[in-house]
């Protein structure tokens, strides 16, 4: 596994994205060609990044241990590096597909018009608490392409990789499962609560809002409970995809008593 960095390696995907993709790449693998033989399958380096936690900057974290919410969709983003200043480098004549192995998960892809191998992982058979490696390997493709045939979104992959495909260069890292939970406590008030007056609202940095109501046999919501002080106690387990991956996620109550008067918190839950 190559040094994790703390800062985003996809920084240079801007201007790998803005050059033309006919005779320029055309000439790139000319280059690429011609320097094969010095750069060697143990040179090369690899960088895979997620999009979770923890960031030091932009939308890409690269730390070696990250965390990730139970049932959250990770993306993945690989690149090859430059062995002495780890910039990423064009794949082109060196690796035609690379293989994210994620448990007992396999996804496979092939290089993006920018040079990068992207990939997406819903958690969902994860619990809280477990620890998962997520391991991106590329391989330069020798004889029959086994492996590059098969759909880039594949669930899991029939046998083995191919003996004669050369692997290129690797990186990997440790997801760390969490269930984040959202409690509320409101003080005692002069009218009893309606429960079913309740909301929380849950926004994202995106802008969407996810509403959630009272939990009921055939609806998942929060779970209201009275304290011995005669206040009350709001709980609710968030789904993954309701959460910002990484930072904080606004939170929002209301509630009305049996006099129709209002009652509202607000919070900020933490997401690492």
């Amino acid at each position: 596994m190559s040094e994790p960095q703390l800062l985003d390696p996809r920084r240079s995907a801007a201007a790998h994205a803005t050059r033309a993709i006919g005779t320029q790449r055309q000439g790139v693998l000319v280059g690429l060609v011609a320097v094969l033989p010095l750069l060697g399958a143990g040179c090369i380096g690899g960088s895979l990044a997620t999009s979770t936690g923890p960031r030091v900057r932009g939308l890409w974290s690269v730390a070696a241990e990250q965390h990730a919410h139970v049932g959250e969709e990770v993306l993945f983003d690989f690149v090859l590096t430059r062995p002495m200043d780890r910039r990423p480098l064009d794949p082109v004549g060196i690796a035609d597909y690379c293989v994210l192995q994620i448990g007992e998960a396999r996804r496979i892809a092939k290089p993006d018009f920018d040079g990068h191998f992207r990939f997406s992982h819903t958690l969902t058979d994860q619990s809280a608490g477990s620890r998962i490696k997520a391991i991106a390997t590329a391989y330069r493709a020798v004889g029959h392409q086994d492996l590059a045939a098969i759909a880039a979104d594949s669930a899991a992959l029939d046998g083995a990789v191919d003996d004669v495909d050369q692997k290129q260069a690797a990186d990997s890292v440790r997801l760390v499962i969490y269930q984040a939970k959202i409690d509320l406590t409101i003080p005692k008030t002069a009218s009893p609560l309606d429960p079913a007056s309740g909301r929380i609202q849950i926004r994202k940095a995106d802008g969407s809002v996810t509403s959630v109501y009272q939990d009921r046999p055939n609806r998942r919501g929060f779970t209201i409970t009275g304290a011995a002080d005669g206040g009350y106690t709001i709980s609710y387990p968030p789904r993954g995809d309701e959460l910002n991956p990484t930072g904080t996620t606004d939170i929002e109550f209301t509630v009305y008593d049996q006099n129709a008067r209002r009652h509202a918190l607000s919070r900020k839950l933490a997401t690492p």
